[in-house]
């Protein structure tokens, strides 16, 4: 089903039987869809090596932010960005603030 985040809020906490979370907690947004999926939910089921071993996910935490970002943002032939410009939490555009989710270090 496809459910969205306002559909969640709007349930009952423990209203839903059991969620199944696959991969690693990496942004604030993924830490809050988390807790709230808690709340709502009676069992919680973590499953796969990122959740349970901090697999793949574990990768930036053991080096710098830039050494992960320039393989994504810098160094894909396909990729276009001559300024070199890299993702911010905050920016502007066509001057409207955006703001994107924390990218957790750890």
């Amino acid at each position: 089903m496809d459910f969205k985040r306002r559909d969640i809020e709007a349930m009952p906490d423990q209203s839903i039987a059991v969620t199944f979370i696959n991969g690693g907690v990496r942004m604030s947004e993924q830490e809050e869809w988390v807790h709230m999926l808690r709340r709502k939910s009676q069992l919680v089921v973590a499953f796969g090596r990122a959740p349970t071993w901090e697999a793949s996910p574990a990768w930036p935490t053991s080096t710098t932010g830039s050494r992960c970002s320039t393989p994504v943002y810098q160094n894909v032939p396909s990729q276009d960005n001559q300024a070199h410009t890299v993702r911010r939490e905050h920016s502007k555009v066509n001057g409207h603030a955006l703001e994107l989710p924390r990218f957790w270090t750890r």
